[in-house]
């Protein structure tokens, strides 16, 4: 996501990460985890250890060792990764795939990522895993409960299945039109991502702020910095203000987000934008 390069600094560490696909989606089904698949788009540094990627979003120790509970796979999105890139529609990078041991995409995560947004990112990749078969029902029935249907189009977003998310969000709201529901609100933050990755901001937007909504403030704060992140996007520094100021309104409840946000409302702040 853009912005998320401010949360993101250190040095590379050291997850012991598969470079085979097939061999790591077998390590899931042998050990019930998810794989958790890093997809990155700049050639690896050759050293004499072997080819490294110049990396910092896994640096901090408790990330690395949170990345324990999954199978971490990590690929280069134009070779080895090539069919994951293109069967997920990936055009941004570094996107991190959640997937269980079929293959199929279970969470997502867009652009860097700072430590404490990271064991956030797994918590709900974990949580979503233990409810799969309801959502994958959900998801191919169009039927279900507020939660199931926000787990569909969680499960539909995480694979860029616009469409589809689409769908799932609409019979989800008109059932929740205040996105009370916390897995309903994921579903509009990652539907939301999908949009603002593809440079859709006025679809973006409106997903974002209902995400916004939620009490949840983990969901509540990754919507606010995604709504300034759109405007900022567009060039608006005078729309992306109020979002921003309700991140530093919310004190260390906005997590990482807090401080991007305040450095991003400095006079002096210059964002990086597409």
């Amino acid at each position: 996501m853009l912005l998320m390069a401010l949360l993101a600094r250190g040095a590379s560490a050291e997850v012991r990460w598969f470079g085979n696909a097939d061999r790591a989606l077998q390590a899931a089904r042998n050990e019930g985890k998810l794989v958790m698949l890093d997809l990155v788009n700049p050639p690896p540094v050759v050293t004499r250890r072997g080819p490294r990627f110049q990396d910092s979003r896994f640096d901090a120790p408790r990330v690395e060792k949170a990345v324990a509970a999954f199978v971490p796979l990590r690929l280069q999105a134009k070779r080895d990764g090539k069919k994951f890139a293109e069967r997920f529609k990936v055009g941004s990078f570094p996107t991190v795939l959640f997937l269980d041991a079929g293959g199929s995409a279970v969470w997502r995560i867009s652009g860097p990522t700072g430590p404490d947004s990271f064991l956030v990112q797994f918590r709900k990749a974990k949580g979503m895993a233990r409810s799969l078969p309801a959502y994958r029902r959900a998801y191919r029935t169009r039927k279900g409960s507020v939660d199931e249907l926000g787990g569909a189009g969680i499960l539909a977003a995480a694979a860029n299945d616009v469409a589809a998310a689409e769908a799932l969000v609409r019979l989800a709201t008109a059932r929740d039109p205040k996105v009370k529901n916390v897995r309903l609100a994921d579903a509009c933050n990652m539907l939301g991502d999908c949009h603002q990755n593809a440079g859709r901001y006025a679809a973006a937007i409106p997903l974002f702020r209902k995400a916004a909504a939620n009490a949840d403030d983990d969901t509540k704060s990754y919507a606010l910095i995604s709504i300034a992140s759109c405007y900022l996007s567009l060039r608006d520094r005078k729309a992306a203000a109020p979002w921003l100021q309700k991140l530093v309104e919310m004190g260390p409840r906005a997590g990482e987000y807090g401080p991007a946000a305040k450095n991003l409302l400095s006079p002096h702040a210059r964002p990086a934008v597409p």
